[in-house]
């Protein structure tokens, strides 16, 4: 590793110093008063070699002298390597041009020139290409790190850390000490494959998974305590006993057996199509009584007419009757319908205030869901996390009830608008038969006047011999008879139709309670199956929580590893000086960053001061070191160490502590010495 040292400096129109000549001998110290351009000494130095300033920036017209800036600026110096001497010079001039037809002077631009061995060299980067060949280094093209900076700025490193380029000494250190990969930190703990495996599918983000694994817990969380809620309101579900069920389904099975027996009564008029075959046979035979008679009159035709006509009258007559009893028979059947479904209507409209009483009360328990406030084992109070999830499981189990409650009342209006058409059909109908019947009576008295003339007109054609059979007057008031029994007969049995309908409409609601009792048990089952789903579910939920907090603790595990392999591949390259490379976020997860720690060569570990933190003089001391760490590994040369802070380092630690085989040059305030002077340390 070579060894390069400074021996001699001379400085012409460098800031506040007209002319300076130096001599160095080893490790040396610039001191004076204050002002007097110690520091624009060692400045200087670092321009020359770097073509920077000590603070990083390019801004050369800092170096211009303060009495005339169009004085050129010259440094030149003599270094030793490995005992070869080489002469460094750069020279900074500003063309300044008259202005034609003036007597102004106008700045054009400025020339640097760099010689080298006291040849001039035709730009920077031979220049450059040459110091690096005899100092023994190339520059990594790879990096933005600066080598010439890093090798003689032992702040260059910890302030590029605090920079915004931060990620390339980042890039840097890591190149040197080697990357973690998922695989290395796998082969290290095999049971953490499952993380790196499912990091690959974030993109290797170890935040967004753990927010991934964070969120399916407090889904899981939020399902369990969901399925609980359900269970308790399953498990509440009533439940008739076994002889409730036996006594409902036996009283089921009398009720049904009455309406069976009642409806297999006969639905048929037998008495009154009997009497109306009689009447039919009895008119037959009044009619060929009529026409006998009428043969007999046959020297009379027009009373043979009239007589048949009148004939004809009684007959439609006879038929229009009976037509009235059939559409009476009607009416009274239609207008029992109609009180049947009114009934109905009012029972199903009760039936809709109790499903709103009940939706009403759901509401209720929705808007203010009740839960347990602690555990009814320990007794410790809930979190208000767990309070909201219970509330929101119990919303949902209400609202599935409310859901139930709005089907029934949709069912319920259905038939409810069912029975209304159903209604308003029947008074179509009834009102029908009502004009039917009026027209039949309009009709009935109408043939009965035309009967009355026809007669008045037999009258008149009587003859002194009058044909009538004898049989023919008691025959008519035979069937007048028949048809009165036909009246009474229809009539009774419509009474019947009634008295039947209404036994089993009260068969039907005495069965009601049964049928609940049923209905409920039948509930009951379906809730019990629902409640060992629910269960089944719970179980596969608990499986799946204690699976991702599983994950979620190796994920941990993943980032205390990758932590503590980093730091171990750290620790190859730069011994006990720590750098922080990542840290872990408000996410759970990793921000690369690159800050070193303040290093303690006395007690030659690493303190948990960070670089920014530390004083200048621990600045120092670190830096050097980490500078110290990376020659060894990439074989750099020893370049002076510049730095602006030698007052405050003691005696003791530049003896001691600043372990380093490089040439110290540094800047110590002194008083009463009115012009820099160079001491040996």
């Amino acid at each position: 590793m070579k060894k390069i040292q400074l021996k001699k400096l001379e400085l012409t129109n460098y800031r506040n110093i007209p002319f300076a000549s130096y001599e160095f001998d080893g490790n040396s110290k610039i001191i004076g008063e204050n002002r007097i351009g110690k520091t624009n000494t060692l400045e200087a130095i670092y321009w020359l070699l770097t073509d920077k300033l000590l603070d990083g920036s390019s801004d050369v017209a800092a170096i211009k002298p303060l009495s005339d800036t169009k004085l050129e600026v010259r440094v030149k110096a003599t270094f030793v390597i490995d005992g070869k001497q080489i002469t460094l010079e750069k020279d900074y001039k500003e063309n300044w041009v008259k202005t034609r037809g003036t007597t102004n002077l106008e700045m054009k631009g400025h020339t640097t020139t760099c010689v080298y061995n006291d040849v001039k060299q035709p730009t920077l980067t031979a220049y450059n290409q040459l110091l690096c060949e005899d100092f023994g280094f190339t520059q990594d093209a790879k990096t933005k790190v600066d080598f010439m900076q890093m090798l003689v700025n032992p702040f260059y490193l910890g302030n590029l850390g605090e920079s915004k380029d931060w990620t390339e000494l980042r890039a840097f250190i890591v190149s040197l000490i080697g990357d973690v990969s998922d695989e290395d930190i796998a082969k290290a703990n095999p049971n953490l494959s499952i993380i790196t495996n499912e990091l690959r599918t974030v993109g290797g983000r170890v935040d967004q998974l753990k927010k991934q694994y964070s969120g399916t817990i407090n889904e899981l969380e939020t399902q369990i305590t969901g399925d609980d809620s359900q269970i308790k309101l399953l498990e509440e579900t009533a439940n008739p006993t076994d002889d409730e069920v036996e006594v409902a389904k036996k009283g089921i099975q009398d009720h049904q057996d009455k309406i069976t027996m009642l409806k297999g009564n006969d639905t048929i008029d037998v008495a009154s199509n009997d009497i109306a075959n009689k009447i039919r046979d009895k008119k037959l035979e009044l009619s060929q009584l009529i026409n006998d008679d009428l043969k007999k009159a046959n020297e009379n035709p027009v009373k043979t007419e009239l007589s048949g006509k009148l004939n004809g009258l009684r007959l439609k007559q006879s038929e229009l009757n009976m037509k009235k009893q059939d559409i009476s028979f009607k009416i009274r059947t239609e207008d029992y319908n109609i009180k049947t479904i009114q009934r109905d209507i009012s029972n199903r409209t009760n039936r809709r205030n109790d499903l709103i009483g009940k939706l009403k009360e759901i509401d209720s328990k929705i808007a203010n869901p009740e839960v347990e406030t602690e555990c009814p084992h320990c007794h410790r109070p809930y979190e208000e996390k767990d309070l909201e999830a219970a509330r929101e499981n119990r919303k949902v189990a209400f609202e599935k009830e409310k859901a139930i409650i709005i089907d029934d009342g949709k069912k319920n209006k259905e038939a409810i608008t069912k029975d209304e058409n159903d209604l308003a059909e029947a008074k179509k109908r009834l009102e029908s038969l009502n004009e039917d019947l009026k027209r039949i009576e309009s009709e009935i008295t109408s043939k009965g006047s035309e009967i009355e003339k026809v007669k008045a007109d037999l009258e008149l054609q009587s003859q002194a011999v009058e044909f009538k059979n004898p049989k023919i007057e008691p025959l008519q008031n035979e069937i007048a008879k028949l048809e009165e029994d036909y009246r009474k007969s229809r009539d009774d049995f419509a009474k019947g139709i009634q008295d039947k309908n209404q036994l089993i409409y009260d068969e039907e609601q005495a069965m009601q309670p049964f049928k609940e009792v049923l209905a409920n048990r039948d509930y009951y089952e379906r809730q019990m199956a629902r409640l060992e789903d629910v269960k089944k579910n719970k179980t596969s939920h608990e499986r799946a929580l204690a699976d991702v907090e599983q994950k979620k603790e190796l994920l941990n595990t993943y980032n205390f590893t990758k932590l503590r392999m980093l730091d171990e591949n750290v620790s190859k390259v730069f011994g006990k000086i720590k750098f922080a490379l990542i840290k872990e976020n408000i996410n759970g997860g990793f921000d690369a960053i690159c800050k070193p720690y303040i290093y303690d060569t006395f007690k030659e570990e690493s303190t948990t001061t960070s670089w920014k933190s530390g004083s200048k003089s621990e600045r120092v001391v670190t830096g050097i070191a980490i500078v110290e760490s990376i020659k060894k590994v990439l074989g750099l040369p020893n370049l002076p160490f510049l730095f602006d802070e030698g007052g405050e380092i003691s005696s003791d630690t530049f003896a001691t502590r600043i372990k380093t085989d490089s040439q110290l040059i540094c800047v110590k305030i002194a008083d009463n010495i009115m012009n820099p002077i160079v001491q040996k340390i």
